[in-house]
C-alpha cells in the first residue's frame, strides 16, 4: 500500500473525488512505476511524472515534465490512439490548491481512457487467461509495428556498436550499489564477461543490424504490463518517450522484452510461441543470434527498475520486499540468458497435414529454439506477404531448391553460434536429408531428424480443414506427394512419429532418453 503521508501535496489531492470536473469511482486509485504516478478514477487515469533526474531521465522541472507527457501522447497515439487523450495543465493558486486549468502552472497530467486492470495480459497471465493464440496474435501485431516503425540516419545511429555498449555500462554502473545484497558477484561478472566478450569480438553483428535497417523509433518497454485487450483486441501502449537511447533501438531488442517476461514467469512455451511467430513474420532469422545478449540486457534493465524500487521511500516496507524479490529474478535471468545451451538442429519432416509444424511448434517451445518453416521462408524469398496464397511460380523446382538452400544456411547459421534451431519443412528427398547430414559434419553438430507419419485419409482430412495457415498446401496434394516422397535409406537414422496418437509422449520420451536428445 502507498503511504498517504509520504505522497506530494498534488498526488494527496488529485486521491480526493473533488479534484475532478467529472464524476469519478470511489475510492480513487494510485499506482507508481519508479518515475510515474497513475490515478486511476474509472472513466479516465491520470499519469503524473516524479520531479526526479535520473541518470537516464530528467523530470526534475515542470517544463520537462510537460514536454514528455506531450512526447508520450504523441508516440503512444501511434500504438493505442484510442487510449491516449490529451495532456492537461494543473495549476495551483496561493492557498496550495491545485487544479486542471491554466494559470500559475506548476504541472501536467496526461489523461487517458481508463481499462479495466483485467484488460492487463499481466493479470490475464495471473489469472491463468493468456492463451497461445493470444501471443501469436501478439507476435503478429509486434512484427507489424515494426515493419512501420520509422528509421533514418539519425535513429540509425543509436545502433553503433559503441551506443549499444554504453547503455549496457550504464546499467552496470547504475546497479553497483545492489551488488552483494540483491546481485550476486558472481553472477555480475558472468554476465558482463558474456556482453563485453560479444561487444569486443562481434561487434560485426551490431553493425550488420543497423546497415539491415533493424534499428528503429520501437516501443522501448514492451512486457506483459504494458499490453492489453482493449475494445476486442491486443494493444501496446505506455511507450518509452524520455530516452533516445532506449526506444531507438534494434527491433529484435524491443521484442526480446516479451520473451524475456514470459521466461521470468517459467512459461518458456508461451515465450517462444511469441518470438517464433515474430521471426516467422519479419523473416528476421538471421537477428536471432543476438536473442542471449538482447534477453540478457532486457532482464538486467528489469532488474535494475526494481533495485531503484527497494530504495523508494514513498514505497512500503511490503512493496519493497517484493521489489527486492523481482530485482533478484531478473539478475539471475540476466545471467542465465549468457549461459551456453543445446547446440544443434532438429529436422522436422513429413508430408503436408503430417502435423510437421504442430510438432515443430511443440518442440521448440519445450527447448526454446528457433522454428524456421520452409513455408514462411519461401514466401520471404519470393517478397510477398505470409497470408497471401502462391501462385504455381512460387513453387518451381529453382524456388524449391532456393528455400531449402536458406532454410539449411539459415539453420546452421543458427546453430553454429549457439542458437537451438528446428527446421520444417517436408524433407521427403533423401538429396535433402543429406545435404544437411553434410552440413552438419562440416559444423560439428549434431543433426536430428523427426519424419511425421499418418494415414493418408487423415492426412487429406487435415487439409481440407486447415485454415489460416502460412502453406499452401491442399488436399488434392497428397497423392502425388506420396508418389514422389523417398524413404529413409538403411543408412538415415530417423526418428519416426505417428501423430495420429499420442505423438507429444512418444517425442517427449524420446527427449528425455532417446536419440533426440541433443549433445
Amino acid at each position: 500500500m502507498n503511504r498517504p503521508s509520504q505522497l506530494p501535496s498534488l498526488i494527496r489531492q488529485m486521491l480526493d473525488p473533488s479534484f475532478y470536473p467529472h464524476p469519478v469511482r470511489e475510492p480513487i486509485l494510485l499506482q507508481q512505476t519508479h518515475i510515474s504516478y497513475v490515478l486511476l478514477t474509472g472513466p479516465y487515469a491520470y499519469k503524473v511524472k516524479k520531479p526526479i533526474c535520473l541518470p537516464f531521465l530528467d523530470f526534475s522541472t515542470t517544463t520537462l515534465r510537460g514536454k514528455n507527457l506531450r512526447l508520450e501522447l504523441e508516440r503512444n497515439k501511434g500504438f493505442s490512439p484510442d487510449l491516449y487523450l490529451e495532456v492537461l495543465p494543473i495549476s495551483r493558486n496561493d492557498k496550495g490548491i491545485y487544479r486542471f486549468g491554466a494559470g500559475n502552472v506548476s504541472d501536467y497530467a496526461l489523461k487517458m481512457n481508463e481499462f479495466p486492470q483485467e484488460a492487463l495480459w499481466s493479470h490475464r497471465f495471473e489469472n491463468g487467461c493468456l492463451t497461445q493464440s493470444m501471443v501469436t496474435a501478439l507476435g503478429r501485431k509486434v512484427a507489424l509495428m515494426h515493419a512501420s516503425a520509422l528509421t533514418g540516419p539519425e535513429i540509425t545511429a543509436y545502433g553503433d556498436p559503441s551506443v549499444v555498449e554504453g547503455v549496457i555500462e550504464g546499467n552496470y554502473k547504475e546497479t553497483e550499489q545492489f551488488v552483494g545484497t540483491l546481485q550476486d558477484p558472481a553472477q555480475l561478472e558472468q554476465t558482463r564477461l558474456f556482453t563485453r566478450h560479444l561487444l569486443n569480438r562481434r561487434a560485426d553483428l551490431l553493425i550488420e543490424r543497423q546497415q539491415g535497417g533493424f534499428i528503429r523509433a520501437c516501443h522501448g518497454d514492451l512486457h506483459l504490463n504494458n499490453v492489453i485487450t482493449w475494445r476486442g483486441q491486443a494493444q501496446v501502449f505506455d511507450c518509452i518517450e524520455f530516452n533516445e537511447e532506449f526506444s531507438n533501438i534494434d527491433t529484435l531488442y524491443d521484442a526480446a522484452f516479451i520473451l524475456v517476461d514470459l521466461e521470468h514467469r517459467n512459461r518458456t512455451d508461451l515465450a517462444w510461441q511469441f518470438m517464433n511467430t515474430y521471426l516467422e513474420y519479419t523473416g528476421d532469422y538471421r537477428g536471432a543470434v543476438l536473442l542471449p545478449l538482447y534477453a540478457s540486457m532486457r532482464a538486467y534493465v528489469r532488474a535494475k527498475i526494481y533495485s531503484f524500487q527497494t530504495v523508494d521511500s514513498e514505497r512500503s516496507p511490503e512493496e519493497q520486499r517484493k521489489a527486492a524479490i523481482k530485482a533478484e529474478a531478473f539478475y539471475k535471468l540476466a545471467c542465465w540468458f549468457t549461459r551456453a545451451r543445446h547446440r544443434g538442429l532438429w529436422a522436422v519432416g513429413g508430408l503436408s497435414g503430417s502435423g510437421k509444424s504442430t510438432v515443430s511448434a511443440w518442440l521448440a517451445q519445450r527447448l526454446g529454439a528457433v522454428h524456421v518453416r520452409s513455408d514462411a521462408v519461401r514466401k520471404h524469398l519470393c517478397g510477398m506477404p505470409l497470408d497471401q496464397r502462391g501462385s504455381d511460380a512460387v513453387y518451381t523446382t529453382a524456388m524449391n531448391k532456393r528455400t531449402y538452400d536458406t532454410l539449411a544456411e539459415t539453420g546452421f547459421y543458427l546453430a553454429s553460434q549457439g542458437i537451438p534451431v528446428i527446421l520444417d519443412a517436408k524433407y521427403d528427398r533423401r538429396s535433402e536429408r543429406g545435404k544437411l547430414r553434410d552440413l552438419a559434419a562440416q559444423y560439428g553438430l549434431p543433426v536430428h531428424f523427426i519424419q511425421c507419419e499418418a494415414p493418408e485419409a487423415l492426412l487429406r482430412y487435415r487439409l481440407s480443414h486447415r485454415k489460416g495457415d502460412v502453406s499452401d498446401a491442399t488436399a488434392d496434394l497428397i497423392s502425388r506427394q506420396v508418389m514422389q516422397a523417398e524413404a529413409p535409406g538403411p543408412d538415415e537414422e530417423i526418428f519416426a512419429l505417428d501423430t495420429s496418437r499420442d505423438w507429444r509422449r512418444q517425442l517427449a520420451e524420446n527427449l528425455h532418453s532417446g536419440p533426440l536428445l541433443c549433445a
